[in-house]
């Protein structure tokens, strides 16, 4: 899904994973981990997207949320995990099963990063 940046990315965002998530069979509180990450992610500017949209791919399997946030410029990614740090309560990465940047092609070919990680059920 590509939305454009501003305040509708926030409520679809977690709608669309808090959705996924219960799909998968998520708890409460796994729910809620997932909803957290989709609000740190939809806080990003539209500057950190190289094609000016907030792009999410999300693919749910067996107790699993695949995520695959861009394409974003370079730097992005690591931005993004930067700002998902929580003073005095550590970060928000935490709450993901993995996470990390991967590099990857824009549709055109073009270099580009994505922000990828995995939130599981337990």
């Amino acid at each position: 899904m590509a939305l454009i940046p501003g305040a509708t990315v926030r409520p679809v965002l977690a709608r669309v994973m808090g959705a996924l998530a219960a799909r998968a069979e998520f708890s409460v509180d796994r729910l809620a981990d997932t909803v957290l990450l989709g609000d740190a992610v939809s806080a990003s500017g539209e500057g950190d997207f190289s094609d000016g949209r907030v792009g999410i791919f999300i693919k749910d399997g067996d107790g699993t949320l695949d995520v695959r946030v861009g394409p974003l410029v370079e730097g992005a990614g690591e931005r993004l995990m930067a700002e998902m740090n929580v003073p005095g309560a550590g970060s928000l990465t935490n709450l993901a099963s993995t996470m990390e940047v991967a590099k990857g092609e824009t549709p055109d070919g073009e270099a580009a990063e994505f922000l990828v990680f995995e939130v599981s059920a337990s």
